[in-house]
């Protein structure tokens, strides 16, 4: 769940600060393993990595709809809120 200080970050900011190739691999190798945990059994294990993944997936949301940084503030510090 320290994931979701970043999400709130994109959101406040309207910025993907993270790159999507990252988001995208983290985001279905956690929803992947979780799957496999919730077929073992660790049922609570497997919701939480289902959730981390869904975190990183909101992360590829928010860069693929409001782009890296640069683009988002024109490149300008005094831009940012």
């Amino acid at each position: 769940m320290a994931l979701v200080p970043q999400v709130i970050q994109g959101f406040r900011w309207r910025a993907g600060f993270v790159t999507w190739p990252t988001s995208l691999l983290t985001g279905l190798c956690c929803c992947a393993l979780g799957v496999c945990l919730w077929t073992l059994g660790a049922r609570l294990t497997a919701a939480l990595d289902m959730a981390t993944g869904g975190l990183w997936l909101v992360l590829l949301a928010q860069r693929l709809i409001y782009g890296p940084p640069a683009m988002a503030f024109n490149g300008r510090i005094e831009d940012l809120p």
